[in-house]
């Protein structure tokens, strides 16, 4: 009992001196809907909101912290978090689509619509593959994020800030995993 009370006491002592981050968010997809995806974390415990998209993640506060995001038809989303901050709110991950079609043409625009007849998206490809613009939109017909390929490769990514502006995603690309790798604090 009393080794269990020493353990127990130890544990404590170390959450205190060192403290806790609480990593927060809210995932949306590439049209601009709450979504949801498997999320992988390297250190710490995740709580995930269901309906709402919004997940977060207690994780000591020496540490640096690895978030993963995949989704089937998206490319894999990281976040490298080397922050000590008590509370870091991501706010919107913006899941990126890497899906392209063979239901298409070679070279030229894949378009989807939704029901109501607005635009849902708009493909540019290349011999198959993602090769210049790809737009997504609400159900509202608003641009919601904007990604420039080169030969299926993201070369620039805008996703739609809650102002509405469309803003650039500062981020890497792992050609080898196919990973779009963010990492924070972010300064752009």
């Amino acid at each position: 009992m009393k080794k269990k009370l020493l353990i127990l006491f130890l544990a404590l002592f170390t959450i205190l001196i060192n403290g806790q981050n609480k990593i927060k968010g809210q995932l949306i997809d590439s049209y601009g809907e709450i979504t949801i995806t498997e999320i992988k974390v390297n250190n710490g415990e995740l709580q995930i909101d269901f309906d709402s998209g919004k997940f977060e993640i207690k994780t000591d506060n020496n540490s640096i912290i690895e978030i993963e995001f995949i989704y089937f038809g998206d490319f894999k989303l990281k976040y490298i978090i080397e922050n000590n901050s008590k509370i870091i709110d991501l706010g919107k991950i913006h899941l990126i689509e890497s899906n392209n079609w063979f239901d298409g043409p070679k070279n030229g625009y894949i378009k989807g619509k939704y029901d109501s007849g607005i635009i849902k998206y708009n493909r540019e490809i290349r011999n198959w593959k993602l090769n210049g613009v790809s737009e997504f939109y609400n159900k509202k017909g608003e641009l919601t994020q904007k990604v420039i390929f080169k030969k299926n490769i993201p070369i620039e990514i805008y996703i739609r800030n809650d102002n509405g502006d469309m803003k650039e995603l500062n981020y890497e690309f792992d050609k080898k995993t196919r990973t779009i790798v963010i990492t924070v604090p972010n300064n752009s």
